[in-house]
C-alpha cells in the first residue's frame, strides 16, 4: 500500500512537472507568434510610403518649383467625381498614423505587441486636386487614401467672397486604399500598367521616404 501511494505521489509530481513544461512550451511558441506578426505588421506599414503634409507647404509657397515633382501623399478625401476618362479628387493631406508598442495581451496578462495610433483629427494640412486618368474606383467623401503623382500647376479661382484663391493640382499615377495593418492587410493599389515598375519601387520603400 505504501508503495502504491508512493508511486501516485511520484506520478502526480512527474504529471505537474510535464504540465508545467507544456504550458511554458506554449507560452513561449504564443510568444513568438506575436513577433512574427508584429514583424510582418511593421513590414507592411513600411510600404507604400507618403511625404509628411507639411511638405506640401513648402510646395504652396513656390509650386513652379516643384512642378513635375514625384510625391505621395496621405490623406481624406471630400470630394469625388468621375468622368467618362479619370476621376477627380480634392484630397485632404494629413500624416498617416504609426504604430506604438503596446498592448494588453489577455490571455498573457501583460502589455505587448503593437498598436495603431491615428493622428489627430484635426492634424489636416492643405488641400490637392488630384486627377487619376482611372476609373471605378472605390472611393467616396471620407474616405482615406495614399495618392502617388507628378506636382501640376495651381488651379486659379475666386472664393466666396471675391477673393483670388489657388489650390495645387496632381496628375496621379496611383492610388491605394489602405488595408488594415492590424490584420495584416496590405494595401489596395490601383495604376496603370505602364506605371508597374515606378508602383513596386513605391511599394519596397525605394521611390518615396517617409522621412
Amino acid at each position: 500500500m505504501k508503495k502504491i501511494l508512493i508511486s501516485i505521489i511520484v506520478l502526480s509530481i512527474f504529471n505537474g512537472c510535464a504540465e508545467i513544461e507544456r504550458q511554458q512550451r506554449e507560452r513561449q511558441e504564443y510568444l513568438q507568434e506575436l513577433r512574427d506578426k508584429e514583424v510582418a505588421r511593421a513590414n507592411i506599414d513600411s510600404q507604400y510610403n507618403v511625404i509628411k503634409k507639411d511638405v506640401l507647404y513648402h510646395i504652396e509657397k513656390n509650386p513652379s518649383k516643384y512642378h513635375g515633382s514625384l510625391v505621395a501623399f496621405y490623406g481624406r478625401v471630400i470630394q469625388a467625381t468621375e468622368t467618362n476618362e479619370e476621376t477627380i479628387l480634392q484630397l485632404l493631406t494629413k500624416n498617416k498614423g504609426w504604430y506604438s508598442k503596446g498592448f494588453y495581451d489577455s490571455k498573457l496578462g501583460i502589455h505587448l505587441g503593437a498598436g495603431y495610433i491615428e493622428p489627430s483629427a484635426t492634424s489636416f494640412g492643405p488641400s490637392l486636386i488630384v486627377t487619376f486618368r482611372k476609373t471605378n474606383i472605390p472611393v467616396a467623401k471620407t474616405s482615406y487614401i495614399k495618392v502617388l503623382g507628378y506636382i501640376g500647376p495651381p488651379i486659379e479661382g475666386y472664393n466666396v467672397f471675391g477673393a483670388s484663391v489657388s489650390s495645387l493640382t496632381m496628375a496621379a499615377i496611383a492610388i491605394a486604399i489602405p488595408g488594415d495593418t492590424y490584420f495584416m492587410e496590405e494595401d489596395t493599389v490601383y495604376y496603370q500598367e505602364e506605371d508597374e515598375e515606378l508602383i513596386k519601387q513605391w511599394k519596397s520603400g525605394e521611390l518615396i521616404s517617409s522621412k
